[in-house]
Order: structure tokens, then C-alpha cells, then sequence
């Protein structure tokens, strides 16, 4: 995700005890496992932003948000007009000619 100027992002900050990560990391490689901290950061901090958005978001909102998506990742644009023919019978072109 792209960052964007004046926008939380850029006011995130993380405050992380560093001997508690070198601890952990100490532990788990005699574990035989590894950390990816931005990874399970990152995870974390998603799961929580769709949880905020799926309760704070109307349904419909979310759903035309999805939608939108969609169409612009398919490279399509599929804005539907509805015409509707005139009432009068009147139209640009003959009939029967």
C-alpha cells in the first residue's frame, strides 16, 4: 500500500522494547523458528483496520467500495445508463422505411 502524504501512515509510530525482540528471537531460533516482526506487525494491524472497517462501515458502502475495486482492477468500467424509450412514440429514427 502506498503511503500517503497528511494521512495516518505517516504518523504511525511504533515504540518496540528491543530487548524483548532480541529475546524473543534468541528463543525461537533455539526453537529451530525464525521472526518476521513486519510481517506479524503487518498482520496484526490489518486484521484490526478490517475489523474496525467491517463494524464502523455500512454494509452498502463497504459493498459498492468492493465493488468499485473490482471494476478497477478488471480495467473496466461498467457505469450503467438506463434509456428509456419516448413516451410519445417519437424517436430519431423512421420506422418502417
Amino acid at each position: 500500500m502506498a503511503k500517503k502524504t497528511g494521512s495516518i501512515l505517516d504518523k504511525l509510530e511504533l515504540n518496540i522494547d528491543e530487548e524483548k525482540i532480541s529475546l524473543i528471537n534468541f528463543y525461537l531460533k533455539e526453537d529451530g523458528d525464525t521472526l518476521d516482526l513486519a510481517a506479524e506487525l503487518s498482520a496484526v494491524i490489518n486484521n484490526h483496520i478490517d475489523k474496525l472497517y467491517k463494524k464502523k462501515v455500512p454494509k452498502t458502502v463497504r459493498h459498492y467500495i468492493e465493488n468499485k475495486d473490482k471494476e478497477d482492477s478488471d480495467g473496466q468500467h461498467t457505469d450503467k445508463v438506463l434509456v428509456q424509450p419516448d413516451a410519445g412514440g417519437s424517436s430519431d429514427q423512421s420506422e418502417g422505411v
